[in-house]
């Protein structure tokens, strides 16, 4: 998917804006609608940076679980935004979106084509099913799939705080365009890496065997 010129300013600035809030006390300030919007402008920041579509993020009751992925929608526990580390919030955004990326990456043949023979290879191995963390708790902590979407996670909280610290520095010498609003300028963030995605995390453990299945996703709610 190719985004415009236009495209691509609004959802730097939004994620830009979204950032700057990703504080514990904006966090605890927001409304549970303002912070699936702030998590919605995050996701189209990754889906951009990668060339797809974004997934929607969405919240409900998961029973105590962080969160869960269903084809192209994420979901993020409602329990979970009621509690002020938004950190574990993001790291569960992340987590998802590795899984909806593998779906997406399986089903439709234009990304598909996009992948080296190695990336196909570990696109399957992610894309078996998932066991359940009742009947085998190992099992699904070393899936493949799981193992890179709690690097993903990881790495994407990380990315977003460095990309903090980058606007936190730029917004101390410049201010803001209105202060009433808070309205900023959007700042380049590629030349010290901004968030995007690249394909699976580095701790990502690479399973091979035959094509992927197509249509496959991993619904489960996940554990950490």
């Amino acid at each position: 998917m190719k985004y415009t010129d236009e495209e691509c300013e609004r959802i730097n600035h939004n994620y830009q804006i979204a950032v700057r809030n990703m504080n514990d006390r904006a966090w605890s300030a927001m409304l549970d609608s303002e912070k699936i919007a702030s998590l919605q402008d995050v996701e189209n920041k990754l889906a951009m940076d990668a060339g797809r579509i974004p997934s929607e993020v969405v919240t409900k009751e998961l029973a105590g679980e962080y969160g869960a992925q269903d084809g192209n929608t994420l979901i993020i526990d409602a329990q979970s935004l009621q509690k002020d580390d938004f950190r574990e919030v993001l790291d569960t955004l992340y987590h998802e979106d590795a899984h909806a990326r593998d779906w997406v990456n399986s089903v439709f043949s234009d990304r598909q084509a996009t992948l080296s023979h190695e990336e196909r290879q570990a696109l399957e191995a992610r894309m078996t099913p998932v066991p359940s963390a009742e009947k085998d708790f190992n099992g699904y902590w070393n899936h493949p799939a799981e193992v890179n979407a709690r690097a993903t996670g990881k790495a994407g909280v990380e990315q977003l705080l460095n990309d903090q610290q980058v606007l936190a520095q730029y917004d101390a010498s410049h201010k803001a365009t209105n202060q009433i609003l808070q309205t900023y300028d959007t700042v380049d963030l590629s030349s010290v890496g901004a968030a995007q995605e690249k394909g699976p995390a580095p701790a990502e453990t690479v399973g091979h065997g035959a094509e992927a299945a197509q249509g496959q996703d991993h619904s489960e709610e996940h554990m950490r």
